[in-house]
């Protein structure tokens, strides 16, 4: 028997997430017991609340099967529709909700089924790398615009770029931390409504 070497997909060579070797950087670090202040994901908070880990309790004592719709369990979907409603009078039918485990997941669905592989999408920068790595793993083309000032995102430069099909953004920005505005809000949306 021959030992045969397969190569990756040519999606797959896509920027490593450096937060990642960060990460490990700083656990050996801590490992060593130097004192860390670990800033570089971005997590809320460091441990799962006492209220979660209570009703995980009792969950995991009910035997629920393990498989839910792909989507999302429907009570859950449609009590996400009634928190819309309630505190943002945003009507959203639960069948438009889906649950991810994380926000990658949430990224690549989105994705998918609002971009075609060619798609020109605009991120700006700084940017979380994750938005980029996925976008050119489905063939999509990302263009960047980068900001003079990094605690700020300037979106006057999206009106240089013809032909996009779409636009990210995170509010607030991940990685800054800026908070758009209303009207930069409302800018961004016009745009892309004029731009269909």
């Amino acid at each position: 028997m021959t030992n045969k070497f397969y190569k990756p997909s040519a999606r797959s060579n896509i920027s490593p997430f450096h937060v990642m070797n960060l990460l490990q950087k700083a656990k050996k670090m801590e490992s060593n017991k130097k004192k860390i202040f670990h800033l570089e994901l971005g997590e809320p908070q460091m441990l799962t609340p006492k209220l979660v880990l209570k009703e995980v309790s009792k969950l995991s004592k009910l035997k629920i099967p393990g498989y839910t719709p792909s989507n999302g369990i429907l009570e859950l979907r449609e009590r996400i529709a009634e928190y819309y409603i309630d505190n943002y009078s945003v009507r959203i039918p639960a069948d438009r909700i889906f649950i991810t485990t994380g926000s990658s997941g949430a990224f690549l669905l989105s994705f998918l089924v609002n971009f075609d592989p060619g798609s020109k999408v605009v991120v700006f920068n700084p940017v979380y790398p994750a938005y980029r790595n996925i976008l050119k793993c489905l063939n999509i083309d990302v263009v960047e615009i980068y900001s003079n000032n990094i605690n700020e995102v300037n979106l006057n430069k999206i009106e240089q770029f013809q032909n996009v099909d779409g636009v990210i953004i995170s509010n607030p920005n991940n990685p800054n931390g800026q908070v758009f505005s209303s009207s930069e809000l409302e800018y961004i949306y016009n745009y892309c409504k004029k731009k269909k």
